[in-house]
């Protein structure tokens, strides 16, 4: 597929269905607030896209970001790689947002806010330099992986993470194993629902 490059400014995915048809998103130097797609205000499907932040580090002590979200809207992530960043999603707004991310591979960190309704189905959460899934609000998992060493942070969670089916390691997740088997930041028992 075609290779688009992020040099100066993000990829802007506006309202609507932005099918990349396979695309690879390379790095040659970060946008000025590290995101390298920065999708607009409304609702936006992004599909069928790789992103990749190479080797590529950030010299302003912000974390690379491959989707970086900051307007309120619907936002559905669908068959796409990220890869080599800090953040693979990242939802930086007080706005409403509801983010569906199915059939994905996200790498590094995935962070969103208490304003975020968030579901995630058929994604593999693989480490990356940041492992760590860390979500402010309730979240729905379904069919989900977490790599070995991936943290799932609770530290600010208000809500509870439901998990159907997900795996930690290749070991199905149940509320009898998963304080033993996950790498759990601040476990609570009654922050999860299976």
């Amino acid at each position: 597929g075609n290779v688009y490059t992020v040099a100066a400014a993000a990829l802007k995915p506006a309202a609507g269905v932005n099918d990349y048809a396979g695309a690879t998103l390379a790095i040659a130097a970060a946008p000025a607030d590290n995101g390298l797609v920065r999708p607009e205000a409304g609702d936006v499907t992004i599909k069928n896209l790789t992103i990749d932040g190479g080797n590529y580090s950030t010299t302003n002590g912000s974390g690379l970001r491959g989707i970086y979200i900051t307007a309120g809207g619907e936002y559905t992530v669908d068959n796409v790689v990220v890869k080599n960043v800090t953040y693979a999603i990242n939802v930086n707004t007080l706005a409403d947002v509801k983010l569906d991310v199915t059939n994905s591979t996200l790498e590094g960190w995935t962070s969103f806010g208490g304003s975020t309704t968030a579901t995630f189905t058929n994604v593999k959460f693989e480490c990356g330099t940041y492992a760590n899934f860390k979500p402010y609000t309730s979240t729905t998992l379904t069919d989900c992986s977490f790599e070995a060493g991936f943290q799932i942070d609770l530290s600010s969670l208000t809500g509870v993470i439901t998990l159907k089916n997900c795996t930690y390691a290749g070991t199905v997740l149940t509320a009898e194993n998963i304080a033993s088997v996950a790498n759990i930041d601040s476990y609570d028992a009654a922050k999860f629902a299976f």
